[in-house]
């Protein structure tokens, strides 16, 4: 998946601001991103492990673009940011799930939503390689 983000503000001490997150109930949540203090993160879950993936720091009001790819026979996510890794994690074991809902800008878990905007979000049936992630990126960037 791939998006742009422009935050207004931070979250407060021990909130996120959500950004995408796939939903069953609070044992079935496989995949999260969202803005933990000033930073991206990146949350995979498989089997019983959570994979966490930090990125940078977040400058209110600038545009970001985020990429996040799921790559299943490594077993592993990895977190770009404006077309560049910014980190990569093994789960040791295969995500799977039965999220049949997918939340942007809010998660239902979660007291606050997000305060500030996304746009061009994109879902790939596959996983990307890194010149596409840079592609995409480099494509556009929100006015």
């Amino acid at each position: 998946m791939t998006f742009w983000l422009k935050l207004d503000s931070y979250p407060v001490a021990r909130e996120r601001a959500p950004l995408f997150s796939t939903w069953v109930d609070k044992n079935d949540e496989p995949l999260r991103v969202s803005v933990v203090g000033r930073l991206v993160v990146s949350e995979m879950v498989a089997g019983n492990r959570m994979t966490v993936c930090r990125g940078p720091e977040v400058k209110l009001g600038d545009w970001l673009h985020i990429a996040v790819v799921v790559q299943t026979r490594r077993r592993a996510q990895e977190l770009y940011v404006n077309g560049q890794l910014v980190n990569a994690r093994s789960s040791g074991q295969t995500a799977g799930s039965k999220a049949t809902r997918i939340w942007l800008g809010r998660h239902p878990g979660f007291a606050k939503s997000l305060d500030g905007s996304l746009s061009q979000f994109a879902f790939y049936g596959r996983a990307l390689s890194k010149d596409e992630v840079k592609k995409v990126w480099s494509a556009q960037k929100p006015k």
